[in-house]
């Protein structure tokens, strides 16, 4: 598994990145492919009621994520996405208990909703928020 920066995936320019097999190094693709992951997930493996609508940070990941001095990391085996985290600020649902620890382990504190920055894109499910001071 290797774990890459968002930004370093979009900003190659060839199609094939140093990252082998992984094709989609296109900003669109690669947030499609992002897209499609979270959704598996969200839906089919926890049924919550969420759309792609409903999650603009998804689709624009730079302005959601990296522009405030955070960052987005995407995991790859054998050439696609398998996971994400982002960091700074993170929301999730009450559902999502293993990921919950891997922030706790990882050192993102749990906070209150209000201490969230304006504009933090809150999806309906999220219920719980999580911080790590960089």
């Amino acid at each position: 598994m290797q774990i890459v920066a968002y930004s370093q995936l979009i900003s190659s320019e060839q199609n094939k990145t140093s990252l082998g097999q992984l094709e989609s190094a296109k900003a669109n693709d690669v947030n499609q492919n992002i897209m499609n992951l979270i959704l598996d997930i969200q839906q089919n493996e926890f049924g919550l009621p969420i759309t792609a609508n409903e999650q603009k940070d998804l689709s624009e990941i730079d302005d959601f994520y990296i522009k405030e001095g955070g960052n987005f990391w995407v995991a790859i085996v054998d050439g696609g996405i398998v996971g994400t985290i982002a960091l700074i600020y993170l929301g999730t649902t009450e559902k999502f208990l293993a990921a919950h620890q891997f922030y706790r382990k990882h050192g993102y504190a749990e906070i209150n909703r209000e201490l969230l920055p304006q504009g933090f894109p809150i999806m309906q499910v999220d219920k719980l928020f999580f911080m790590k001071k960089l």
